[in-house]
């Protein structure tokens, strides 16, 4: 469906989409596959932690989504997928026992703004599915990309990191912990092309430069993250697993 159709029969001209930032290109997102790895088992723990309810409300809402979206209703279909993460998580609310005497009311609240921030990225995964947002609306599909890159190694790493304990212990959990946030390091954190921005190459340094260039040759603003971002990935890394 597009989105800046206007209402038939009306004389005003659609509105102008908004300017996209130089070299943008939206398409297929090209990074798919390193989120699901790392996303997929995140939202498998918080739903099946939440029981039939949540599990349930998942189901139904993923399937008028569908629907909406088999009936060509995008906007419709992208609305009703966040109103059902918002579903999933009141379920999750009211399914399960956050705050029990056995854990700290400090962890409770981690672990409930870590399962609100897992669902809230899976949100906007899928928001960068709809070819519609590219088009239309550059600056969120951007945002969403580097959102996600940026979020999603603390996010699954503390869920990783809380399964672990609750599989093989807190005296084994750290290990576990660990290689989670090595690989989350490695998977989001390296220097990686934006999907959504055409390459503008650097020129090439001078014979002798003591300057070595990570990026493949690639402009700062083509990559999804900047070094701010990798450097708390790595002292997030090094620092949280052992406590």
């Amino acid at each position: 469906m597009d989105a800046f159709t206007g209402p038939m029969g009306s004389s005003d001209p659609p509105p102008t989409p908004p300017k996209a930032p130089p070299r943008y290109r939206p398409g297929p997102w090209k990074h798919n596959s390193r989120v699901a790895l790392a996303l997929i088992p995140s939202i498998v723990v918080v739903v099946s932690d939440g029981g039939r309810l949540m599990m349930g409300t998942l189901v139904v809402g993923l399937m008028v989504v569908y629907i909406l979206d088999v009936l060509k209703m995008a906007e419709a279909a992208l609305i009703s997928l966040w109103c059902t993460l918002v579903a999933v998580y009141l379920a999750m609310l009211i399914a399960t026992d956050l705050f029990t005497p056995a854990r700290s009311p400090l962890a409770s609240i981690a672990l409930l703004l870590s399962n609100c921030l897992c669902l809230f990225l899976a949100g906007l995964w899928a928001t960068l599915q709809f070819r519609w947002v590219q088009t239309g609306f550059p600056a969120v599909a951007l945002a969403c990309e580097r959102a996600l890159f940026a979020t999603i190694p603390p996010a699954c790493g503390a869920i990783c990191a809380w399964t672990a304990v609750a599989s093989v212990g807190a005296s084994h959990a750290p290990y576990y912990a660990a290689v989670a946030f090595a690989w989350l390091y490695k998977t989001f954190s390296f220097p990686t092309p934006s999907s959504f921005r055409g390459p503008s190459l650097k020129p090439k340094p001078a014979v002798g430069a003591d300057a070595v260039d990570n990026t493949g040759g690639i402009h700062g603003d083509a990559l999804v993250l900047g070094a701010g971002e990798a450097a708390a990935h790595c002292a997030m890394g090094c620092l949280a697993p052992p406590g």
